[in-house]
């Protein structure tokens, strides 16, 4: 089985590896959401996220898009995150 590189970083090299090796089709298995009817929401990191935040628009959630933002912006702005995230509880909430 060739492994599947999960993170590389300047401060471990690239093509660290976290964890164990998994195989590939592991990514692709369907994961089963419960139903749930109450309300929903999305925050978006940046343009990276159009797909995922039209898809949430068209199911009738509230959607918040961090311009500028990537993946990694829990990590580098977490203050910006839980602000995003509170606004978005406060409005699922009103």
């Amino acid at each position: 089985m060739n492994p599947i590189v999960l993170a590389s970083s300047p401060l471990v090299g690239s093509g660290a590896m976290l964890g164990v090796a998994v195989p590939r089709s592991m990514f692709s298995l369907p994961i089963p959401a419960p139903d749930f009817d109450g309300p929903c929401g999305f925050v978006g990191f940046g343009d990276g996220y159009a797909d995922d935040a039209a898809e949430a628009e068209r199911r009738g959630w509230r959607v918040t898009v961090i311009a500028g933002a990537h993946h990694l912006w829990p990590l580098v702005e977490p203050d910006a995150v839980a602000e995003a995230l509170v606004d978005l509880v406060d409005r699922l909430v009103a």
